[in-house]
C-alpha cells in the first residue's frame, strides 16, 4: 500500500517477490502518476518498516524516513491505518463476491480505487480528484462497480462470433479496473461466464 497522506490518496500494489528491485519498481510507477520527477521525490518523507527493499527504496530516491521502532507497529500509525482498510476491503469484497481469496490482488486494487473515488468524512472531494484535477470516470457519470458484480459487456470482436440475432453484449463478472497512464480508470477488466441474463 503506498499513500500520498495529504490528500489521502492511496495505491494498492501486490508485489511478486519480496526484491527490492521491484519495490523500487513499483515505487517509481507510484510517484510518477503523482506527478513527481527523480528531484521531487527527494523532498518527500515515507512512513514503513524497516525492510530491506523498503529501505532500498528510500536509498535509491534519496528519501526521508520515518521507521517504526521493530516490533511496534502501532508507532506508524499512517502506514498501519492504510494497511487495516486495505485488508478489510479486500476481505469484504471476496466475501460478498463468494471469490476464494486467491483473486485478493485484484480485489486490493479494485478496493483502492473505489475508496480513492468517492469523497470522505470532511473533504467535498475525493482524492482522486485531489490528484488528477477530474472527476472519477466521468464518462459513466461516476459510475463505480463492485469487485464480483454481474456486468454486461461488449467483447471484442475477435474473441467470439455472434449471431445476428445475438444479443451485442455479453453478461460476465466485473473483477478489476484496468488503470491507464495518468490514473484513466475508465476501462474495466471482466470475466466472461455463461451467467443467465
Amino acid at each position: 500500500v503506498l499513500c500520498k497522506i495529504r490528500e489521502n490518496y492511496w495505491r494498492f500494489y501486490p508485489l511478486k517477490t519480496m526484491d527490492s528491485k521491484e519495490a523500487i519498481r513499483v515505487f517509481r510507477e507510484f510517484s510518477g502518476q503523482l506527478g513527481y520527477n527523480k528531484d521531487s521525490i527527494a523532498q518527500l518523507t515515507v512512513y514503513c518498516d524497516a525492510h530491506a527493499s523498503l529501505r532500498a527504496v528510500c536509498n535509491e530516491f534519496g528519501l526521508s524516513v520515518a521507521h517504526a521502532p521493530p516490533g511496534r507497529p502501532k508507532a506508524n500509525a499512517e502506514a498501519e491505518a492504510k494497511i487495516g482498510i486495505a485488508l478489510n476491503g479486500i476481505r469484504a469484497y471476496l466475501a460478498q463476491a463468494g471469490f476464494p481469496s486467491c483473486f485478493w490482488p485484484l480485489a486490493g486494487h479494485c478496493f483502492a480505487v473505489n475508496y480513492n473515488s468517492v469523497p470522505h468524512i470532511g473533504d467535498k472531494d475525493s482524492s482522486y480528484k485531489k490528484i488528477t484535477g477530474n472527476e472519477f470516470n466521468w464518462k459513466d457519470r461516476g459510475r463505480r462497480f463492485i469487485f464480483g458484480e454481474k456486468v454486461f459487456f461488449k467483447p471484442a470482436p475477435t474473441i467470439e462470433r455472434q449471431a445476428k440475432p445475438d444479443s451485442t453484449l455479453v453478461c460476465g463478472v466485473f473483477l478489476d479496473y484496468y488503470a491507464k497512464p495518468k490514473l484513466d480508470c475508465t476501462a474495466a477488466i471482466s470475466a466472461h461466464c455463461n451467467l443467465p441474463a
